[in-house]
């Protein structure tokens, strides 16, 4: 069991701490106020349970720089063990301490509000105790490490997918993929069957389309006198379509001319129309040859930009391709186009000039022999083109029709064979392999020991439900836990964890989460205190179905901070006699409170009258501005449960048997006893009187009443003004000795009558 403290450096409020003789006994209580280091301790201990000192770096003591050092000595009877925290380190932890306290609820019951996951699992360890927790951590273990083969066969198939394999073969068909000592031929195989499939789509050879040379050597023959000569016939054909005999029709016209002067001879009309028939014969000659115009520049500008020179490379690429299947032909079109491509080129280029030439000069004679050679030169290349695409037809009509996709998968697949058993893929394969026959046996094995853990679990939480209910009612609760189980989940990180519902007035099912058709749940029906008592009931029932209990020291923390009032009785009833279900104690037993009314009842049963009592002070201010504590023996009847009045009759007693100094107010100190004694005695009849009531309103009010007669009052009110005497105003000596024990006698005397 834990001995003592040696000392405590650097902790919290505990900055150089050395408690050496304050032993503690089987059944420690320790008192303090809070905020002089019950935390600390209880953290200490924790931090010594689980090895983790992380819970005592973090209470590193304000404003000191020096290390943290604890040394706590434990006994077994016989021999004593130091243990020391020095370096971040425990040298020795124990686990054989259980600890409640604030941190306990917070892990393992309910975390302000909430009741998660992780509080479930928790519990479920503590439930289930050693076996079970060993099993619980199995699984744990086992499902971190499945998540970890999960992890790294995803990584494994994210791989897989980012490659063309993944297109046409799941990993699964990749491994399975059989060694194939031709893959070689069948890809090459694969690979023409898909080009020569792929021939049905394939564009023929496009031919070079010949300009349309008639229209253009048309419009480059015309002149503006050939313009003319059509403007002419024009409006002769006008003037034929409205004469009866056109002899002499042009000399009539330009005789008549001459000699009219605003009427036509003849009939004397206006022939206003006729003279604007012949102005229009010179519009309709401008008209005619700006049509002229327009058709030589529009014919000569295509010319130009026909890209003959851009065309014959993209025949040359076609025959290209094509010379693979029908080499006779397409060699005979590639050398026609070698011979005479220099040629084409030379009289498109010379035949530009033309059209440039004219463009420039409307009147300009073109020179026509290029663009002939040019064009016999383009219907001998059209022969050959027309001849070639006919055979492509026919050859490809001979291929038939192919299904590409097909060939194209099968091909991807084959390169995939290929590519299967190349060493960095064999290697990949391989680790896959591995991972998943992995991940399959750690599935198995935990499978296997969810179901071990569960046959364990069914008596262990039967009982426990039952320890628990029973707790619930001895301490006054309205609600019982029911359907306390285990439970499954395997989507959970923490699978395994504890389940149940709360139970009202034997009556109302309340489950920890709120559902559709009951809000009602944990969070919103249980106050702060059943919560804390709940959490307590669990805590005290782990202990009761702990098989050893007998090797444990069991530190509490405060186990009615917010409790009711009416249930601290029960919970030092069931405190002072802490067993486990075969009857076995705890090896020690050690209570932190900051109650003085949970401590009074303490000290009051007698399972506590051999308890070691411990309590912790303030111990002024450190240099660095710090509050101090240090841990001291306590006698907790004289220095907190004794009355005030009490600790003065006795001040006043032991000053009249001579065995201490007057006390310091010792007339205010009688004075505030008989007050006392009369409201204790005569409280309902004395009630009326207000709170301001002094020592005579007293005793004249039992008089009014017939309880104390003229002598008894009288006695009472020749001391009365004793009691007030020292406070009198210019009073300049205060009474002797001798008189001051006068005073005192006759308080004591009249209490006794009172």
């Amino acid at each position: 069991m834990l001995s003592r403290f040696k000392s405590i450096k650097n902790v919290g409020r505990f900055r150089d701490v050395k408690p050496g003789g304050r032993s503690f006994a089987e059944k420690t209580i320790i008192f303090g106020n809070n905020g002089n280091g019950k935390s600390t301790l209880t953290a200490i201990l924790r931090s010594l349970s689980v090895n983790e000192p992380k819970l005592i770096k973090e209470r590193k003591t304000f404003g000191e720089t020096g290390e943290q050092k604890i040394e706590i000595v434990f006994t077994d009877g016989t021999t004593n063990e130091d243990v020391l925290f020095n370096t971040g380190l425990w040298d020795k932890p124990n686990a054989s301490i259980k600890l409640f306290d604030s941190k306990f609820i917070s892990e393992n019951i309910f975390d302000g509000e909430r009741l998660a996951d992780l509080h479930k699992s928790n519990l479920h360890r503590i439930v289930v105790g050693e076996e079970g927790k060993r099993l619980a951590q199995a699984i744990e273990d086992l499902g971190n490490a499945i998540r970890a083969k999960d992890s790294e066969k995803t990584r494994k198939e994210g791989e897989y997918t980012r490659t063309p394999f993944s297109q046409v073969l799941s990993l699964e068909q990749f491994i399975a993929l059989i060694a194939d000592p031709d893959i070689e031929k069948k890809i090459k195989e694969l690979e023409n069957e898909l080009e020569f499939a792929g021939l049905s789509t394939t564009p023929d050879v496009p031919g070079i389309p010949i300009r349309n040379s008639d229209q253009l050597r048309e419009v480059f023959t015309r002149n503006s006198g050939t313009a003319h000569t059509r403007a002419k016939q024009t409006i002769e054909e006008h003037i034929a379509a409205h004469w009866k005999d056109d002899k002499h029709r042009k000399e009539f016209i330009n005789e008549g001319l001459q000699v009219m002067k605003h009427d036509c001879p003849l009939c004397g009309q206006d022939i206003q129309n006729v003279g604007g028939l012949f102005d229009a014969y010179r519009s309709f000659f401008d008209e005619e040859y700006n049509k002229w115009e327009e058709a030589i520049k529009t014919h000569a500008s295509n010319f130009l930009q026909w890209n003959l020179e851009a065309q014959i490379p993209v025949l040359e690429k076609s025959a290209s391709f094509w010379n693979k299947y029908l080499s006779e032909e397409c060699e005979s079109l590639l050398l026609w186009l070698h011979q005479k491509k220099m040629t084409l080129l030379h009289n498109k280029f010379e035949f530009n000039s033309q059209c440039t030439n004219k463009i420039a000069n409307l009147e300009t004679t073109v020179d026509f022999r290029s663009l002939d050679e040019l064009t016999i030169l383009l219907e001998e290349l059209a022969a050959i083109i027309t001849a070639l695409n006919s055979k492509i037809e026919n050859y490809k009509k001979r291929l038939g029709a192919k299904d590409i996709s097909e060939i194209r998968r099968q091909l991807q697949i084959a390169i995939a064979t290929k590519a299967r058993f190349f060493p960095d893929w064999v290697a990949f394969c391989n680790e896959y392999i591995a991972i998943k026959a992995e991940r399959e046996r750690l599935g198995i094995e935990r499978e296997r020991k969810i179901q071990e853990l569960s046959a364990y679990s069914l008596t262990t939480f039967t009982a426990h439900q039952e320890r628990i209910n029973w707790i619930l009612e001895h301490l006054g609760a309205d609600f019982r836990v029911s359907d306390f189980s285990e439970k499954t989940d395997r989507r959970r990180q923490d699978s395994v964890f504890c389940g149940f519902d709360l139970m009202f007035f034997d009556a109302h099912k309340v489950p920890l989460e709120a559902t559709g058709s009951n809000p009602s749940h944990f969070h919103n029906t249980l106050s702060q205190g059943d919560k804390n008592l709940l959490a307590f009931a669990f805590f005290m029932a782990t202990l009761w179905n702990d098989a050893e209990l007998e090797k444990r020291i069991v530190v509490i923390d405060d186990p009615i901070s917010s409790f009711d009032h009416e249930r601290k009785e029960g919970t030092v009833a069931l405190l002072s006699n802490l067993v486990s279900s075969i009857g076995k104690q705890p090896r020690q037993l050690i209570l932190l409170t900051h109650e003085i009314g949970f401590l009074g009842k303490i000290f009051e049963n007698p399972g506590f009258s051999a308890a070691k009592y411990l309590k912790l002070k303030p111990a002024g201010i450190s240099s660095t501005g710090c509050k101090q504590s240090d841990l001291d023996d306590c006698n907790p009847e004289e220095e907190y449960l004794k009355g005030r009045e009490i600790k003065y009759l006795e001040e006043i007693k032991n000053y009249l048997d001579g065995h201490q100094t007057v006390p310091s107010d010792a007339h205010d100190k009688c004075r505030i006893i008989l007050e006392r004694v009369f409201k204790s005695k005569y409280h309902l009849e004395l009630k009326s009187l207000g709170r301001a009531s002094s020592l005579n309103d007293f005793v004249l009010k039992l008089m009014e009443l017939g309880i104390y007669d003229q002598a008894r009052v009288s006695e009472f009110q020749a001391l009365i003004p004793k009691l007030h005497q020292p406070h009198h105003a210019g009073s300049s000596t205060g009474d002797s000795e001798g008189d001051v024990k006068y005073v005192l006698r006759e308080s004591l005397g009249l209490m006794k009558k009172v």
